[in-house]
């Protein structure tokens, strides 16, 4: 069982993360784990609550543990290209370049 005991800095700190408007949801998430925890939910309720596998739980809180809250944030995924590799880039920009007309960002995708 993993207990969590928050600091009132380290309350703080999450209240404070958790607000940003540009924090992204498995951040968020993630967040929620700590606060969850350090209120006294054990991992299998936290789990439910975040439709989540309980290992993930303990994962994140784990690392929280370690090392805080700046081992949370999600990260680039080293494995996985993105959708717009090189190809799609060129034949975007070209058939942007194909002639004068406008369009949404809906009618671009």
């Amino acid at each position: 069982m993993y207990r969590v005991h928050l600091t009132d800095e380290q309350r703080a700190e999450l209240r404070q993360r958790t607000r940003d408007p540009t924090i992204k949801a498995r951040t968020r998430d993630r967040l929620e784990m700590v606060r969850l925890a350090a209120g006294g939910l054990p991992v299998p309720e936290i789990s439910r609550l975040l439709q989540v596998s309980p290992q993930r739980v303990r994962f994140w809180l784990r690392r929280f543990l370690q090392e805080g809250c700046d081992a949370l944030p999600d990260q680039p995924h080293r494995d996985r290209p993105g959708p717009l590799t090189p190809a799609v880039l060129e034949t975007l920009r070209a058939e942007l370049a194909r002639d004068d007309r406008t369009g949404t960002l809906p009618q671009v995708a």
